[in-house]
């Protein structure tokens, strides 16, 4: 099985039995300057990097509750079948422009999240390369969601799963046309 490492009161490396499913949410540093850079003005750069860290955390909090939902898996070691408890997914931050700045490396230790970099040229190929990134890890099913969405449901990402059991792509369709989830069941630039 995949070893991750959990929350603060987990053991680092604690072994776990795998989630099928992997939920990547694509995330900036909150810096100054780079971030929510349309609010100026009327906000100040640092407000703007202050209000951006705080939705990457509201969105943190709301796929953590649905994450830890379980579901009932069956494993069979040598022919021994036996259900155990799995995490609804597991969780990854795409993190940019570095995995190893210091915000990532917090939510990294307190939400049990796995750090990977976006890497690409344009948004398109960095949400490539995270989906082949994670499906190489062995995951059957991913889903890859921004951070700016204050009102999103933790529920979409349940029936977002749900929807890759019977399909291989799923869109969270978005009001202007374009959307705010993909989930698929393979890696598909």
């Amino acid at each position: 099985p995949r070893q991750h490492t959990g929350g603060p009161n987990r053991r680092p490396n604690a072994p776990r039995a795998p989630s099928d499913s992997a939920l990547i949410l694509f995330a900036k540093a909150p810096i100054p300057g780079q971030v929510k850079t349309r609010l100026c003005p009327p906000l100040t750069p640092d407000e703007a990097a202050s209000l951006h860290g705080s939705v990457v955390l509201d969105m943190l909090e709301r796929s953590r509750s649905m994450a830890s939902k379980k579901l009932d898996v069956r494993s069979s070691t040598l022919g021994d079948k036996k259900s155990q408890p799995s995490n609804l997914f597991d969780r990854f931050v795409a993190c940019a422009p570095s995995s190893d700045h210091v915000f990532f490396k917090i939510l990294e230790e307190r939400h049990g999240v796995r750090l990977i970099a976006q890497m690409g040229d344009d948004l398109g190929a960095r949400m490539a390369r995270a989906f082949a990134d994670v499906f190489a890890l062995g995951y059957r099913q991913v889903l890859v969601v921004g951070t700016d969405l204050p009102t999103l449901p933790g529920s979409v990402f349940g029936e977002a799963v749900t929807l890759l059991a019977a399909h291989d792509v799923v869109l969270g369709p978005a009001l202007d046309g374009g959307y705010y989830l993909i989930g698929l069941r393979k890696p598909s630039p």
